[in-house]
């Protein structure tokens, strides 16, 4: 039933593999007021550190100096980045993907994403960062990947041939299934459009993005983020839901 497969669900996020415990997520349509805050803060210590100068301001600038780090670690403390602009807006086809590894049900015309179906798809680099990115992403996987309604994909940031490499080199430790977007269509509509949520603050990589069954974007951020799993799992078990109440729907009828 949902209720016996949601519970596994949230067992799986607890597992060791996923290295903590996973929080309920709370998406936001726009970027968190507290992190604006810091921005424009960060923004006007740095204004002054480098033109107080000119206009006679000659004292106490390395105090103010000093104040910066902490800022940016304040806004790295926080999950960042808050969901923003992606989340709540249609989610673009994912049309010009080579698959190296797996398959990926989608519309045939324009590689459209299939109604009543969950996506998790994440761009990442190959390096450090990104592969310990992607731990998480195999977790979910895992755990969710076997339902015929929600389907993970990994994009990643580089050519054809290093991708096909990287493919050869990990299918054991990654077993979700991997594309190559030559033209870069599909990584435009999302990574360029939604990667950055401030313009002070560089784009997040890996990048990882959940779309619900209605096509639109739930969530959106760094998938080592608490709320990335929460989020996968909160989206999947409405579409359980969703087929529960069908199904007995149906039984009625």
């Amino acid at each position: 039933s949902a209720s016996v497969v949601s519970g596994q669900f949230r067992q799986a996020f607890t597992s060791p593999f996923s290295c903590r415990k996973m929080a309920a997520s709370k998406p936001s349509k726009h970027q968190h007021p507290l992190i604006m805050l810091l921005e424009l803060l960060a923004l006007g210590a740095s204004m002054y550190v480098l033109f107080g100068p000119y206009f006679g301001y000659e004292h106490g600038q390395t105090r103010y100096l000093a104040v910066l780090p902490a800022m940016v670690a304040l806004l790295l403390f926080m999950e960042y980045p808050a969901p923003g602009h992606g989340v709540g807006l249609p989610a673009a086809p994912l049309a010009g993907l080579e698959l190296l590894q797996g398959d990926l049900p989608l519309e045939k015309k324009d590689g459209a994403l299939l109604s009543g179906h969950v996506y998790i798809v994440v761009w990442f680099k190959n390096d450090k960062g990104g592969r310990r990115g992607m731990r998480p992403v195999e977790t979910v996987h895992r755990k969710l990947g076997s339902h015929a309604k929600v389907h993970l994909l990994a994009v990643p940031l580089m050519a054809k041939d290093a991708a096909t490499a990287f493919v050869a080199q990990w299918k054991r430790t990654l077993t979700l299934p991997i594309a190559h977007d030559p033209a870069g269509t599909a990584t435009a509509s999302y990574v360029t459009a939604h990667g950055q949520s401030s313009p002070f603050l560089p784009s997040v990589m890996p990048l990882a993005f959940v779309v619900g069954p209605d096509g639109v974007i739930r969530w959106q951020g760094h998938p080592n983020r608490k709320a990335f799993a929460a989020s996968a799992l909160d989206t999947v078990r409405g579409v359980l839901l969703a087929e529960k109440e069908a199904g007995e729907s149906k039984k009625k009828k």
